[in-house]
Protein backbone atom coordinates (compact mmCIF):
# COMPACT_ATOMS: atom_id res chain seq x y z
CA UNK A 1 0.00 0.00 0.00
CA UNK A 2 2.91 2.60 1.00
CA UNK A 3 4.54 1.62 -2.34
CA UNK A 4 1.73 1.93 -4.19
CA UNK A 5 1.04 5.64 -2.64
CA UNK A 6 4.76 6.29 -3.40
CA UNK A 7 4.61 6.01 -6.77
CA UNK A 8 1.51 7.81 -7.73
CA UNK A 9 2.99 10.71 -5.28
CA UNK A 10 6.12 10.48 -7.91
CA UNK A 11 3.28 10.12 -10.92
CA UNK A 12 1.98 13.25 -9.72
CA UNK A 13 4.72 15.18 -8.92
CA UNK A 14 6.30 14.64 -11.93
CA UNK A 15 3.33 15.46 -14.42
CA UNK A 16 3.47 19.08 -12.08
CA UNK A 17 6.98 19.55 -13.05
CA UNK A 18 6.52 18.72 -16.50
CA UNK A 19 3.72 20.87 -16.69
CA UNK A 20 5.76 24.01 -15.70
CA UNK A 21 8.28 23.13 -17.95
CA UNK A 22 6.26 23.06 -21.11
CA UNK A 23 3.76 25.38 -20.07
CA UNK A 24 5.37 28.01 -17.93
CA UNK A 25 3.02 30.50 -18.31
CA UNK A 26 -0.30 28.17 -17.36
CA UNK A 27 1.09 26.49 -14.86
CA UNK A 28 3.56 28.07 -12.30
CA UNK A 29 5.08 26.30 -9.49
CA UNK A 30 7.25 27.73 -6.70
CA UNK A 31 6.68 30.98 -4.83
CA UNK A 32 8.71 33.43 -2.50
CA UNK A 33 8.96 30.56 0.04
CA UNK A 34 9.55 27.59 -1.82
CA UNK A 35 11.46 26.75 -5.12
CA UNK A 36 9.50 24.97 -8.24
CA UNK A 37 10.54 21.76 -7.32
CA UNK A 38 9.61 21.48 -3.74
CA UNK A 39 6.27 22.88 -4.85
CA UNK A 40 6.13 19.86 -7.05
CA UNK A 41 6.67 17.35 -4.62
CA UNK A 42 4.17 19.34 -2.28
CA UNK A 43 1.27 19.41 -4.42
CA UNK A 44 2.22 15.99 -5.93
CA UNK A 45 2.14 14.87 -2.37
CA UNK A 46 -1.65 16.92 -1.73
CA UNK A 47 -2.83 15.81 -5.04
CA UNK A 48 -2.37 12.01 -3.90
CA UNK A 49 -3.81 12.21 -0.52
CA UNK A 50 -6.94 14.23 -1.93
CA UNK A 51 -7.53 11.55 -4.25
CA UNK A 52 -6.38 8.83 -1.87
CA UNK A 53 -9.61 10.07 0.64
CA UNK A 54 -11.69 10.78 -2.80
CA UNK A 55 -11.71 6.88 -3.63
CA UNK A 56 -12.98 6.56 0.05
CA UNK A 57 -16.11 7.96 -0.62
CA UNK A 58 -16.41 6.71 -4.06
CA UNK A 59 -19.21 4.02 -4.65
CA UNK A 60 -18.70 1.34 -7.11
CA UNK A 61 -20.59 2.08 -10.46
CA UNK A 62 -22.41 -0.93 -12.13
CA UNK A 63 -19.47 -2.19 -14.51
CA UNK A 64 -18.83 1.17 -16.27
CA UNK A 65 -15.30 2.25 -16.72
CA UNK A 66 -16.40 5.29 -17.87
CA UNK A 67 -17.85 6.35 -15.21
CA UNK A 68 -14.63 5.07 -13.12
CA UNK A 69 -12.85 7.96 -15.71
CA UNK A 70 -15.41 10.87 -15.25
CA UNK A 71 -15.38 10.11 -11.28
CA UNK A 72 -11.47 10.50 -10.94
CA UNK A 73 -11.33 13.05 -13.72
CA UNK A 74 -13.67 15.31 -11.83
CA UNK A 75 -11.73 14.65 -8.90
CA UNK A 76 -8.21 15.37 -9.88
CA UNK A 77 -9.38 18.52 -11.65
CA UNK A 78 -11.13 19.75 -8.56
CA UNK A 79 -8.16 18.75 -6.38
CA UNK A 80 -5.88 20.41 -8.68
CA UNK A 81 -8.12 24.02 -8.53
CA UNK A 82 -7.90 23.89 -4.73
CA UNK A 83 -4.39 23.34 -4.57
CA UNK A 84 -3.83 26.36 -7.21
CA UNK A 85 -6.37 28.19 -5.04
CA UNK A 86 -4.42 27.37 -2.00
CA UNK A 87 -0.78 28.72 -3.92
CA UNK A 88 0.48 30.61 -0.69
CA UNK A 89 0.40 27.45 0.73
CA UNK A 90 1.29 24.73 -2.07
CA UNK A 91 3.51 26.89 -4.49
CA UNK A 92 0.94 26.52 -7.55
CA UNK A 93 -0.83 28.17 -9.17
CA UNK A 94 -2.81 28.46 -12.33
CA UNK A 95 -4.00 31.46 -14.74
CA UNK A 96 -7.59 30.29 -15.10
CA UNK A 97 -10.11 27.17 -14.14
CA UNK A 98 -9.96 25.57 -17.58
CA UNK A 99 -6.39 24.67 -17.02
CA UNK A 100 -6.92 22.64 -14.19
CA UNK A 101 -9.30 20.67 -16.37
CA UNK A 102 -6.46 20.19 -18.97
CA UNK A 103 -4.29 19.01 -15.93
CA UNK A 104 -6.75 16.55 -14.52
CA UNK A 105 -7.16 15.19 -17.51
CA UNK A 106 -3.91 14.29 -18.04
CA UNK A 107 -3.36 12.82 -14.74
CA UNK A 108 -6.30 10.50 -14.64
CA UNK A 109 -4.48 9.05 -18.04
CA UNK A 110 -1.15 9.04 -16.17
CA UNK A 111 -2.69 6.96 -12.86
CA UNK A 112 -4.34 4.68 -15.20
CA UNK A 113 -1.46 3.46 -16.78
CA UNK A 114 0.73 3.86 -12.81
CA UNK A 115 -2.42 1.56 -12.19
CA UNK A 116 -1.54 -0.69 -15.39
CA UNK A 117 1.82 -1.47 -14.19
CA UNK A 118 1.00 -2.00 -10.52
CA UNK A 119 -1.12 -5.25 -12.25
CA UNK A 120 1.79 -6.14 -14.21
CA UNK A 121 4.07 -5.99 -11.33
CA UNK A 122 1.71 -7.63 -9.03
CA UNK A 123 1.47 -4.86 -6.75
CA UNK A 124 -2.17 -4.16 -6.78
Amino acid sequence: MYIRFLLVWLVNTLIFFFANRFYPTSYVLGNAVMTPTMAAILVGFFLTLILKVAGSFKKKPKGSKYMMFGYYFLANSVAIWVLARLSVVTGFGIPAFFWAFYLGFFTVIAQWLARQIFKSLKLL
